[in-house]
Order: C-alpha cells, then sequence, then structure tokens
C-alpha cells in the first residue's frame, strides 16, 4: 500500500514541475515577444522621425524658394534695385488730425479736459469666453 502511496505523490510531484515549467516557458515567450515589440516600436519611432523631418524639410522656405527660382519661371527675390521709395511733401491724414487735435487743446482748456477724459481712439475690449458649461447660466 505505500508504494501506491508513493506512486501518486511521485505522479503529483511530477504533474507540478511540469506545470511550473509550462508557466516558466510562457513567461519567457512572453519577455522574448515584449522585446520584439519594443524594437519594432523603436524602428517605426525612428521612421516616423524621418517622415516627419523629410515633410518639414519639403514644406521649408528654403526648399520652395530654390525649386520655384531654380525654375524657368522668371522670378527672383528682391534686392536694392527693385525697391521703390516714395517722398511725400504732403503730411498724411492722421498727421494732419493729431496736430489739429494739439492745436485744440493748447487754445481751449475745456477740449483738452474732455479729449483726455475721452480720448478719440477707440479701444477694443476682451471679452471673456464662456465654457460650455457656463452657457446653460446665462
Amino acid at each position: 500500500m505505500q508504494l501506491w502511496r508513493f506512486i501518486k505523490f511521485m505522479f503529483g510531484v511530477t504533474a507540478l514541475a511540469l506545470i511550473y515549467i509550462h508557466m516558466q516557458m510562457n513567461i519567457f515567450s512572453l519577455a522574448y515577444q515584449g522585446k520584439h515589440k519594443e524594437q519594432q516600436i523603436s524602428r517605426l519611432r525612428e521612421q516616423n522621425g524621418r517622415v516627419s523631418n523629410s515633410i518639414y524639410e519639403l514644406k521649408s522656405a528654403n526648399y520652395l524658394g530654390r525649386r520655384l527660382l531654380g525654375e524657368k519661371t522668371g522670378l527672383r527675390f528682391c534686392d536694392d534695385q527693385s525697391i521703390v521709395k516714395f517722398v511725400s511733401s504732403k503730411q498724411t491724414s492722421a498727421e494732419t488730425r493729431l496736430a489739429s487735435s494739439r492745436q485744440e487743446s493748447r487754445s481751449n482748456p475745456f477740449s483738452a479736459l474732455l479729449q483726455w477724459r475721452f480720448p478719440n481712439e477707440a479701444h477694443a475690449k476682451e471679452q471673456k469666453s464662456l465654457k460650455p458649461w457656463e452657457l446653460d447660466k446665462r
């Protein structure tokens, strides 16, 4: 009878050892798969960086300028001979208004006070943008 118990015990220990070995093999297999996935992600990130760099290079002003100027389009960069400057002896309308308002303020102190209190310039006020949850409260 003890031989029968010994055989059952050895069968149980063997089954547990096989289950343990199977679990360890699965763990190592998953580790190798994870390492392979990390390498694949690293390669894809490098490829993404190269493609992004190529896109930025194709969109750059330098590349577009060389491409446009390299073709027979007749385009060229602006130089000192291409710039035309006009000198005007007349004052612009803004300068005229500024000069007239200064003369008025010197002649009439009441208008200077009004101009100080209510300037001619318009000032834009920034409105606070409402959040979606604040729209219902209005």
